[in-house]
């Protein structure tokens, strides 16, 4: 939560999720190729994740619920996620730090579609080739990936792979935290320097 700044606080704070059995996000173990990729943007996925992090943690659309860019607006901590109003932290762009605690080659996350997430190095170790409009592409393998970068989009533009989408362009289906409290109004101004 450290560097949370401007009115990106919330004033809720990172709980354990139970994340386990019916209430998890299902991932494909062999994703296809959807006809039409949709966007992650400020209208399709803005509540819920779009990918799960290595370590377990969700990841959700650069854009908030509101429309807005959570990385530009000052609502992310150093490690590109917050809490959100049910107390459950999350990234919201794609968590390059884990490469500090694994290796280049392998994903730092998967998104929901099925496609891994690597970040600046593709999975046979060489330097990122360029990426496609849905900020991936088609590896040696002949299989689908997207990258992590620290420039807008971050990690998704569109989701490549088949996913449903419910009539209020949710992505579904979703896991649900339980928070401690009701949600909190941001508090403007605040910069949290310790958590």
């Amino acid at each position: 939560m450290v560097g949370i700044s401007n009115h990106g606080w919330q004033r809720q704070v990172p709980i354990p999720q139970c994340y386990v059995g019916t209430n998890a996000w299902p991932i494909p173990l062999n994703p296809s190729i959807a006809p039409s990729p949709i966007p992650v943007d400020s209208i399709h996925f803005t509540r819920g994740a779009v990918a799960i992090a290595a370590n377990g943690v969700p990841i959700f659309n650069v854009h908030t619920n509101t429309g807005v860019d959570s990385y530009v607006d000052g609502q992310l901590d150093n490690y590109g996620g917050h809490c959100g109003r049910a107390d459950d932290y999350h990234y919201h762009i794609a968590p390059l730090h884990l490469y500090s605690y694994t290796q280049a080659t392998v994903p730092i996350a998967f998104a929901l579609d099925g496609f891994a997430v690597y970040g600046s190095s593709e999975p046979n170790g060489q330097p990122m080739n360029p990426l496609d409009a849905h900020h991936g592409h088609f590896g040696d393998n002949g299989v689908y990936h997207y990258h992590g970068t620290t420039a807008a989009p971050y990690m998704i533009k569109d989701m490549v792979g088949i996913v449903t989408e419910d009539t209020t362009h949710q992505l579904v289906p979703q896991a649900v935290a339980h928070p401690i409290r009701p949600s909190l109004t941001p508090l403007n101004g605040a910069l949290i320097t310790s958590c």
